[in-house]
């Protein structure tokens, strides 16, 4: 177990969000299956409604705050680690679950950042209808947030200071590392060149999408095909431009030829974490679009979420072009 005032902070907060989530996952369902009885929800529309969330808020809020604040704890371990030089080392500590944390952490800002835009939108209408809904999904995702907490507190008092780890060096610069085997075998051997040729053409075809989803968000016509189309082919960049990062991004940012590691890069460049996350928030501007678009359809919300959608789409422009540019620069 590894005791410093960032891994203090984050357990302090994870236990605190794990806490109030099963709360939260008990006073939703109950509020769920309230509003199911004839002449409830006008009832928890007007008092334990709001009150609830006006809390789910608070908590979502904090937990979408947790992210970031999860590889700073991973970074602050690093000088603990015997023969950790990022986070990478640190990682390698827990092995698999570190990805599985990884994984689970990135899904939930994810479902979090959904939730909070479906509310909004809700809260655009007179009635919202749209309450029951989003009820639902927020006894689903306290449920997944409860697990997350445990998950996250077993996996941080869990490190181990007298494990020694590899370094990243023997991972990412060896001839045979993965992503050169991935990029070499649909590219060819000489790939870097096609390889990040191949990234700005992906990013700019998804930037394409997303600005006719923006074009057709009001009048909807052909938007549910756009927004499917941009949020597959988000993934799709989403691969490429790890596999950039890794082979040709990190090395040039760094200005360390041969070094392929993210989170060194991270370590190095301050300026590359503010892109990654530009990049990644950007891909999930789609998604979140999509979703919204899947599970706030109605009568009373046609107006507020063509507007919503028109932002959404604008923002994922507006993050991937400066994740771009910010790249670019560095390079």
């Amino acid at each position: 177990m590894i005791l410093n005032v960032y891994s203090i902070v984050y357990l302090f907060g994870t236990i605190l969000i794990g806490g109030l989530s099963l709360v939260l996952t008990v006073v939703s369902l109950r509020a769920y299956l309230s509003q199911g009885k004839k002449g409830a929800l006008q009832e928890h529309l007007n008092e334990r409604g709001y009150l609830l969330l006006h809390i789910a808020h608070v908590i979502l809020v904090a937990e979408a705050f947790t992210l970031p604040l999860f590889y700073l704890t991973l970074q602050s371990f690093v000088p603990y680690i015997q023969g950790a030089m990022c986070i990478f080392g640190v990682t390698q500590a827990q092995g698999t679950l570190s990805g599985i944390v990884q994984i689970v952490k990135v899904s939930l800002f994810f479902l979090v950042g959904w939730w909070l835009l479906l509310d909004r939108l809700d809260n655009k209408t007179e009635r919202s209808p749209l309450n029951r809904k989003k009820t639902l999904f927020l006894f689903f995702i306290s449920i997944f947030m409860v697990l997350d907490s445990i998950l996250q507190i077993y996996y941080i008092l869990g490190f181990d200071v007298e494990v020694d780890v590899a370094c990243c060096t023997t991972v990412f610069d060896l001839a045979e590392r993965k992503t050169s085997i991935i990029s070499s075998s649909l590219l060819g051997e000489n790939y870097q060149s096609l390889l990040l040729f191949l990234y700005y053409l992906t990013n700019l075809v998804l930037l394409i999408l997303l600005w006719l989803s923006y074009r057709r968000a009001h009048k909807q016509e052909g938007l549910p095909l756009l927004l499917t189309a941009a949020s597959v082919f988000a993934m799709l960049n989403a691969f490429v431009t790890v596999l950039a990062y890794f082979e040709v991004i990190s090395p040039r940012v760094m200005n360390i030829p041969g070094h392929h590691c993210i989170y060194c890069m991270w370590q190095y460049s301050p300026l590359s974490a503010l892109f990654t996350f530009l990049f990644v928030v950007g891909t999930f501007m789609p998604g979140w679009a999509l979703l919204l678009y899947l599970t706030g359809r109605h009568e009373e919300t046609r107006l507020p979420l063509a507007s919503f959608i028109k932002r959404l789409t604008l923002s994922g422009i507006v993050f991937i072009g400066t994740a771009l540019v910010l790249q670019t620069v560095l390079m």
